[in-house]
């Protein structure tokens, strides 16, 4: 099959939307099938149309930017080549989306169209504004005529601003949870230490607020006067020097360190980490790659009890769950992880045991397939 993926971002930009995107199209593209992706430029990554890893990239300029999308004339009209057996649109993208609604009111009706829907958008001020539109106007018609929806957990969607559109929702919607390279991320044993080591991973910047570092290092704050701990961050951004400076306030500068993006690291530090901490926020965290990540390393995870997130870590199987943005709840958390070393080891195998089951890229991929195969066919 001819497919086409579009999305805002995709790799190298770093983001867990085009990571799925990145994933899904290497392993349909390993499976024989001619796999397209438009997206757009980014500062650093220009305008580019050609091969990159067996799949094909079309990088667009987008003529009006904001934050980590932008309407671009370009990837909006890919979206009409006939030529594609399935075009799949991973939402949201601001702007594109919006335009081919447009082009929908006038008259355009795809008939080959499948949408992820990854996350609801929480945000203020202009966002805020822009997203409300979007949802009162522009989402229904969106997903009205899409031939299917993929969603990466029913517990996120019913929850969603999908709910507010069930009766069009429910009779094409489908789970196909994402998925972690099992053989990239795998679980190894740990000598013996007198500290346990603790790891979060995560965007620092203002796209991605809702990670929840802040969160973490006021609970770490109340750990302080234990010295059984220490906390490694992987990643980067413009809120970096403000975690570090929260960090010195807190007394524990000794305690925690940041590695940055750590490129080429993460696998190593999942399997050599005892705990994987995702204290996420609020719904902008719609899934948890990289508490499947953790958990194919054999990692328990502590995470916020978040929709969709719930769908990733089993609570007090495969690690712990949370309230989010509750401070002592994680602290505390925490503190009972360091304390219960078998129980971890336990965590940590039964995790590995469950992403093996439910969350490989293999798996979900084939499940795309299936849903692209029932579309060719209705056309």
């Amino acid at each position: 099959m001819k497919l086409l993926h579009i999305v805002s971002s995709y790799p190298p930009y770093k983001g867990g939307m085009g990571n799925v995107v990145f994933e899904e199209a290497r392993e349909l593209a390993a499976r024989g099938h001619e796999v397209h992706v438009a997206t757009i430029t980014y500062p650093g990554i220009p305008e580019f149309h050609g091969e990159e890893d067996g799949i094909i990239v079309h990088r667009f300029p987008a003529q009006v930017r904001w934050t980590r999308t932008g309407l671009s004339v370009g990837v909006e009209a890919m979206m009409h080549d006939p030529s594609f057996d399935a075009v799949h649109l991973h939402a949201p993208f601001f702007g594109v989306q919006e335009l081919a609604v447009f082009r929908m009111w006038f008259g355009w009706r795809p008939q080959n169209l499948i949408i992820t829907y990854h996350m609801d958008v929480v945000a203020g001020g202009l966002i805020g504004v822009v997203t409300a539109l979007y949802r009162r106007l522009f989402l229904k018609t969106l997903l009205t005529k899409a031939r299917s929806i993929v969603v990466a957990s029913m517990d996120y969607a019913t929850g969603s601003w999908l709910s507010s559109f069930w009766q069009v929702v429910e009779p094409k919607v489908m789970e196909i949870p994402f998925g972690v390279d099992t053989a990239r991320f795998y679980p190894e044993e740990n000598p013996a230490r007198s500290q346990v080591q603790l790891m979060f991973l995560g965007g620092l910047d203002k796209n991605h607020y809702f990670k929840g570092l802040g969160v973490l290092i006021n609970a770490l704050e109340q750990l302080q006067d234990r010295s059984d701990w220490k906390l490694l961050v992987v990643g980067d951004g413009d809120l970096r020097a403000g975690y570090e400076q929260q960090v010195k306030d807190a007394g524990i500068a000794g305690r925690i360190t940041f590695l940055g993006h750590a490129i080429g690291e993460a696998e190593r530090l999942y399997r050599e980490s005892d705990v994987f901490v995702f204290p996420s926020t609020d719904r902008s965290e719609a899934f948890g790659l990289v508490a499947l990540e953790a958990q194919a390393s054999g990692t328990p995870v502590v995470a916020s009890d978040l929709a969709g997130v719930r769908t990733v870590v089993v609570d007090y199987k495969t690690g712990l769950l949370v309230p989010p943005m509750n401070v002592s709840a994680l602290a505390t958390a925490i503190a009972w992880m360091i304390d219960h070393s078998e129980v971890r080891a336990s965590m940590g195998k039964a995790a590995r045991e469950r992403v093996e089951s439910f969350f490989t890229w293999e798996k979900h991929v084939s499940d795309l397939v299936k849903v692209y195969e029932q579309q060719t066919h209705k056309r």
